[in-house]
């Protein structure tokens, strides 16, 4: 948000004292079948008057971890046209409005990997850059893997490689995986992995983490490992909560 020049100071009389953005205006500047940017007036919650650029997401992003029974997972390479560098990145996509997250994120899978999937478990929603955008992005655990032929999209030249669990991770860590979605899901699916293993329990246990915090507040119960492994992302990291119902594979 940019203040306008001249933008009265102290809190606007326009503007209810409860903390929220008010839009005064808004006006399409650009649209295509995947974004649409709009420009507004708007007054802050402090009262002062300013401009947003908002962009809106006609798709959901989804993205998926397959993982085998040996827990390794497969990485898509790609050259990404808005950064102008190549990115490692786990098998993802966009659910167009008609389309189930879940559906999309199957598809995606298969069309990008050839995997077909058996077993679902949701592992994150999270907005993906909240200070510009509205977009949503979902990811799923694929478990249950049976091998078939790649069909990408027709703009698409995709490198794919399966490795282990530990490596991609480990990309994420050194820089050779920047895909924000790429990081948090596989460091999830790593966290959880490292919960089972203390536990000895399948689904028993999981970590609440929430991407963009940088508290040290941890739960005591949290082991030693999952302490190291999730310092170097700056993330909370909420501690170990039983949260049965969210291993539950969707069918």
């Amino acid at each position: 948000m940019t203040v306008s020049p001249g933008a009265p100071s102290g809190t606007s009389p326009e503007v209810p004292d409860d903390g929220r953005w008010r839009t005064l205006t808004s006006r399409p500047v650009y649209a295509n079948p995947w974004i649409e940017v709009s420009h507004r007036d708007v007054i802050a919650p402090t009262g002062r008057h300013g401009i947003y650029g908002l962009v809106h997401f006609r798709q959901r992003a989804v993205g998926v971890v397959p993982l085998d029974d040996e827990e390794h997972t497969w990485l898509v390479g790609q050259h990404r046209y808005t950064l102008d560098a190549y990115s490692w990145e786990i098998p993802e996509g966009g659910a167009p409005a008609g389309e189930e997250p879940l559906a999309a994120a199957r598809r995606e899978l298969t069309e990008e990997t050839g995997l077909a999937a058996s077993r679902w478990t949701p592992l994150l929603e999270l907005h993906t850059s909240n200070s510009v955008t509205d977009e949503r992005a979902l990811a799923w655990l694929a478990r249950g893997l049976t091998p078939g032929a790649p069909a990408p999209d027709g703009t698409e030249r995709l490198e794919i490689r399966r490795v282990p669990l530990e490596e991609a991770v480990a990309m994420t860590l050194d820089g050779r995986i920047t895909d924000a979605l790429a990081i948090l899901r596989t460091g999830e699916q790593r966290a959880m992995d490292l919960v089972r293993m203390e536990y000895k329990d399948e689904c028993a246990y999981a970590v609440n983490v929430c991407a963009g915090g940088f508290s040290t507040a941890i739960d005591e119960t949290m082991t030693e490992d999952l302490k190291s492994f999730w310092g170097p992302f700056a993330y909370f990291v909420g501690g170990v909560k039983a949260l049965p119902e969210r291993c539950t594979p969707i069918r």
